[in-house]
């Protein structure tokens, strides 16, 4: 084929699926529809035989079948819609319940952030008090690094709005 052939035939594959897309589009409204009962007619085609088997008529058999599934279907959408609205009952209170534990949560943070840097400043004296001076030097630099290092973990640990309160 030569170059203008091919794009010739590329127009024309591109035109169809552009169409079939269009005419699949306009005639959404019948073909959803039209699936699902096809996927209801396989779905309840086994409960048919089984009632054709017990002597039931046909008709009767597909009638009770299709309102048995009614029910089932009415059913499950009555116990979804009471879920949700329960839950769009209690979010208020679930939303309140959860502001009180972050905020409980932010004290307990900040109460350990300060425990913390105690217990460091309690070691630092200890740590001058025993130590002969050549090593105080040295000890009382690492003992500084980490308590800057829990103090920096307590404030991440509170958010960056906090960390503009406690400065």
């Amino acid at each position: 084929m030569n170059g203008s052939g091919q794009a010739a035939g590329t127009r024309i594959v591109l035109l169809t699926v552009v169409v079939v897309i269009a005419v699949l589009k306009v005639a959404e409204d019948v073909f959803v529809p039209l699936a699902l009962a096809l996927l209801l007619t396989f779905m309840l085609a086994p409960l048919v035989e089984r009632l054709h088997q017990f002597h039931i008529n046909r008709t009767l058999g597909v009638v009770a079948s299709i309102v048995l599934a009614l029910t089932l279907i009415a059913g499950l959408g009555d116990l979804v819609v009471n879920q949700v609205s329960d839950l769009a009952r209690s979010l208020p209170s679930y939303q309140s319940q959860l502001r009180h534990r972050v905020v409980e949560l932010r004290g307990v943070l900040k109460v350990g952030v300060s425990e913390t840097t105690k217990v460091v400043e309690q070691l630092t004296k200890e740590f001058e008090r025993v130590a002969p001076p050549e090593q105080r030097a040295h000890g009382q630099r690492v003992l500084a690094d980490a308590a800057d290092h829990h103090v920096a973990a307590g404030f991440d640990a509170l958010g960056d709005g906090d960390l503009a309160l406690a400065r």
